[in-house]
């Protein structure tokens, strides 16, 4: 969201977006973007398993 690095802001837009994905919104494409970005991060996928939770998008 702010660059190269992953910050708080980055975090909580991720959760937004989640939460977004229970009524159905639809995302620009930039947003599918950062969501399958902060999804390849293993520590996201490691997070997601943890909690029994699926990744929004399947990454390739």
């Amino acid at each position: 969201m702010f660059g190269e690095h992953f910050t708080g802001a980055d975090a909580m837009l991720y959760v937004i977006s989640r939460w977004c994905e229970m009524v159905w919104l639809n995302y620009s494409s930039g947003l599918n973007a950062f969501i399958e970005n902060v999804e390849r991060r293993r520590c996201v996928r490691c997070a997601l398993a943890d909690e029994g939770l699926e990744p929004l998008r399947v990454i390739k």
